[in-house]
């Protein structure tokens, strides 16, 4: 097969992507980190170490929420929480963090300190 170099420069990255879209829809994959009990800790591709008590949050995240948690547990919806008001310009972690926390708010919340969260329970009750 003749490639020239201009067809080659097209049809690269589209292979690529079409090999990304396969990798990241494999159910395997998914299994596998259903099975180990660890997904939380990779939500988005972060690396979160074997540090269970932060969750899907970095350290400094953590912290934050620590700081706060007596306040915004008191929050009926994690969406309602006015970060502002507790000294924070917005929710800390990515967007899968948030969402992690809105989706499970009702039984996070119970948690009388952000260290009392049992993360693994969390993930694995949905």
């Amino acid at each position: 097969m003749n490639v020239n170099l201009a067809s080659f420069m097209i049809l690269m990255p589209a292979a690529l992507a079409i090999g990304q879209v396969g990798l990241s829809s494999d159910p395997l994959s998914h299994q596998e980190s259903q099975l180990n009990g660890r997904s939380w800790a990779h939500v988005a591709g972060r690396d979160y170490g074997d540090d269970e008590s932060i969750g899907p949050f970095t350290r400094e995240e953590a912290r934050q929420l620590r700081s706060v948690w007596s306040t915004i547990r008191e929050a009926a919806n994690f969406y309602d929480i006015n970060w502002r008001s507790v000294g924070l310009a917005r929710a800390p972690g990515d967007r899968e963090a948030r969402r992690f926390m809105a989706d499970d708010w009702d039984s996070l919340r119970r948690a009388e300190q952000f260290d009392d969260i049992n993360w693994r329970a969390e993930y694995h009750r949905r």
